[in-house]
């Protein structure tokens, strides 16, 4: 899943936060990593933050929050989640891609 939001204009941006859904008998899982990136232009982007899936537990509706970013003006936020590419031994899935579910995407 990759998504750019534009905020309208350059502002301050003190967190990024997603929410995703898990329900592995429907073959949807959290991501495996999620990357934050911001920019001032929408051409240029700059790392921001990542999460790797042992940050992700295994909650029904999870929401991530990566919320160090001190004196960040950005006009663009995009965050990129990558999915389960192999669901393993034991699911009904097992070798398949998993998907991803995401509702909601906070920028504070």
């Amino acid at each position: 899943m990759e998504a750019i939001i534009d905020l309208g204009k350059i502002q301050q941006v003190n967190s990024i936060t997603l929410s995703t859904l898990r329900d592995i008998k429907s073959w949807i899982f959290h991501p495996v990593s999620v990357e934050y990136y911001i920019s001032r232009d929408g051409k240029e982007y700059f790392a921001a933050g990542y999460h790797e899936d042992d940050e992700w537990d295994n909650y029904f509706i999870e929401t991530r929050e990566w919320p160090s970013l001190p004196n960040v003006q950005a006009r663009y936020i995009k965050v990129i989640a990558k999915p389960l590419m192999q669901i393993p031994e034991g699911h009904l899935g097992v070798g398949e891609a998993g998907w991803i579910f995401a509702d909601e995407i906070i920028i504070k």
